[in-house]
């Protein structure tokens, strides 16, 4: 029987406003700089917060180019094509987890990555409770008549009060809600 062998490999990145590189985030802390500032991609009329750490004006592609020389030709050129469609928070996802790899000197050689991990944290840690929690909407057709919308609310849910909503904004009353319980196929 062989020893079972345990490796632990850390690598870290960030990405802030106040900068997205280890040092670059360290020297912006010890310059006392703050994140924080207006919303400049985020319509504020209708929320109370108007401030927060804005990474709106962030440049993707120059954050992409940076690895050039850094990782290998085949890896950048899969990280241009996966950051040129993928939704804005998994483009920073995707940065991040290249940068700690790395930070961890795993992409040096000799590292079996099929067996490597990364472990990805961050203020967007709730979002699958988000996700579990949220109506899904989906237009399905349209007619003279009517609209008729797929509306996809977690079983756990209670329909009456958004039942009530919808009916509220029909002041003609010609509006009716049907609610059909259904399980997703997995």
């Amino acid at each position: 029987m062989s020893a079972t062998r345990r490796v632990v490999i850390t690598g870290m990145a960030i990405n802030t406003p106040l900068g997205d590189t280890l040092p670059g985030f360290l020297d912006s802390l010890l310059d006392g700089k703050s994140a924080l500032s207006q919303w400049k991609a985020v319509d504020t009329s209708r929320i109370y917060c108007k401030v927060g750490a804005d990474l709106s004006p962030y440049d993707i592609p120059a954050k992409v180019a940076a690895f050039d020389d850094r990782v290998p030709a085949d890896v950048t050129r899969r990280l241009r094509r996966l950051t040129a469609k993928a939704p804005w928070s998994t483009r920073l996802t995707l940065l991040m987890a290249l940068d700690a790899a790395v930070d961890a000197g795993l992409l040096d050689g000799g590292v079996d990555l099929v067996n490597t991990a990364a472990i990805v944290a961050g203020h967007n840690i709730n979002l699958n409770y988000q996700y579990g929690n949220r109506l899904e909407f989906e237009l399905r057709a349209t007619s003279q008549e009517e609209l008729h919308f797929e509306v996809r609310v977690p079983l756990s849910k209670k329909t009456d009060r958004l039942s009530d909503i919808i009916l509220k904004i029909d002041p003609e009353n010609a509006t009716a809600v049907e609610w059909e319980e259904r399980k997703e196929k997995k």
